[in-house]
């Protein structure tokens, strides 16, 4: 097997104390071979598999395994017509005991931060959706204000992407996945909780364009922006958004310093 001969390969670490240095990540690809009916049975099957190999990743100091998982899938969004390609990415952390840190599936480990979760820091949250595009990355988080009893719940959608470009339509591609896969969450929620609304839900909205490479105008951006809230703000409405942010990382210039908008 793959990862026993990994191991192997990695030396044991130096003890600090009673302390391990957690130092070193495996990255494993699985191009075939690999069924399961969902992303959590998946994640189920590795768990189990990362088990039996626990106490000799921690020896060699392993603090992350990532997978990589290639699957096809009839369709990834409400909009899709034909089955597509995608790599399902699970992460298991030695600080988890070598469980999957289920809010980070569908991201590179290295990549997570883009996310910006620690602005969420006040809210229980758990990921409700996630998805992998063509254009990049979108993340749909269910939250609830920490130490409310009944606080109304609110949905935060994360989107990443390193290669879309705003000039080709591909940030209108992934906003049009997010409000997919919003609705479709809160469809289910209001099948279980019937004042989901009349709480007042506030959803937000982040997209994270990480393309340091493109070159962009502000007022181009803003154009582009605007574009978006006039074309699809009755369904921002009907979805109870009341916040959308847009940070892109680009060049102003040729020759200028990536900067960010």
């Amino acid at each position: 097997e793959i990862l026993p001969s990994i191991i192997n390969k990695i030396p044991e670490v130096k003890h600090t104390g009673n302390k391990v240095e957690l130092v070193n990540a495996i990255h494993i690809f699985v191009l075939t071979g690999f069924d399961s009916k969902s992303d959590d049975e998946g994640a189920s099957v590795l768990t189990d598999y990362l088990t039996v190999y626990a106490d000799q990743l921690k020896l060699r100091g392993v603090r992350r395994v990532t997978f990589f998982v290639g699957q096809t899938v009839k369709k990834t969004s409400l909009s899709a017509k034909h089955p597509t390609e995608k790599s399902t990415i699970y992460t298991f952390r030695a600080r988890l005991g070598y469980q999957e840190d289920r809010l980070f599936r569908h991201i590179e480990a290295p990549h997570a931060f883009h996310l910006d979760l620690l602005r969420l820091s006040n809210f229980n949250i758990t990921l409700q959706d996630g998805v992998q595009t063509t254009a990049g990355n979108v993340h749909l988080y269910r939250a609830i204000p920490k130490g409310s009893t009944n606080g109304s719940v609110r949905f935060f959608a994360r989107l990443v992407s390193f290669s879309a470009d705003v000039h080709s339509g591909d940030l209108e591609t992934l906003f049009l996945e997010t409000l997919d896969h919003l609705s479709i969450a809160i469809g289910k929620e209001e099948a279980v909780n019937k004042d989901y609304r009349s709480k007042g839900a506030a959803n937000h909205i982040f997209v994270n364009i990480v393309n340091p490479e493109a070159i962009m105008q502000p007022n181009v951006f803003e154009l582009e922006i605007s574009h978006l809230w006039n074309k699809y703000w009755y369904k921002l409405v009907r979805l109870s958004v009341n916040t959308v942010e847009v940070k892109v990382a680009c060049r102003l210039a040729v020759d200028g310093e990536p900067v960010a908008l």
